[in-house]
């Protein structure tokens, strides 16, 4: 068994990795980017609603895994299975069309604002200190 493996197997582990993907999600950041993006007209708004669709089904993915009650079993890694290619297809996905777009048709001093706003809004969720299933959940159902 490797140590990855080992690691994941101990009772109560929560890779770092997964809390900090769920920080991210937690943080919020998206609702401040996608819909001033749907404004800029060299924009494709379609790709921006496929984004936004895959977000939420990587939102999905990870509330599922964080509900799991114990790291190691079948189930947890069917979940952790299921989250890893939905968030780098959308990471990858998003990068090539979405941001693409945006640093070819939105001006450096509003994608400068967007991103103030982003990390804001995700330093404002952050400091919350709310537990991240709890907000993942509520994520997923807003």
């Amino acid at each position: 068994m490797n140590s990855y493996a080992q690691r994941r197997s101990r009772p109560g582990y929560r890779p770092s990795g997964i809390l900090r993907s769920a920080d991210r999600t937690r943080s919020g950041g998206r609702g401040e980017v996608y819909p001033a993006l749907k404004r800029y007209k060299n924009i494709d708004d379609d790709e921006v609603e496929h984004g936004e669709e895959e977000h939420d089904e990587g939102n999905k993915a990870l509330l599922e895994l964080l509900e799991v009650d114990e790291v190691g079993p079948e189930e947890w890694d069917e979940k952790l299975e299921e989250l890893v290619p939905a968030v780098t297809h959308h990471a990858d996905e998003e990068e090539r069309t979405i941001l693409n777009g945006a640093r070819k048709n939105v001006a450096m001093e509003r994608r400068q604002e967007l991103g103030e706003a982003f990390m804001e809004e995700r330093e404002r969720q952050l400091k919350a200190g709310c537990d991240a299933v709890d907000i993942v959940r509520r994520i997923v159902s807003s």
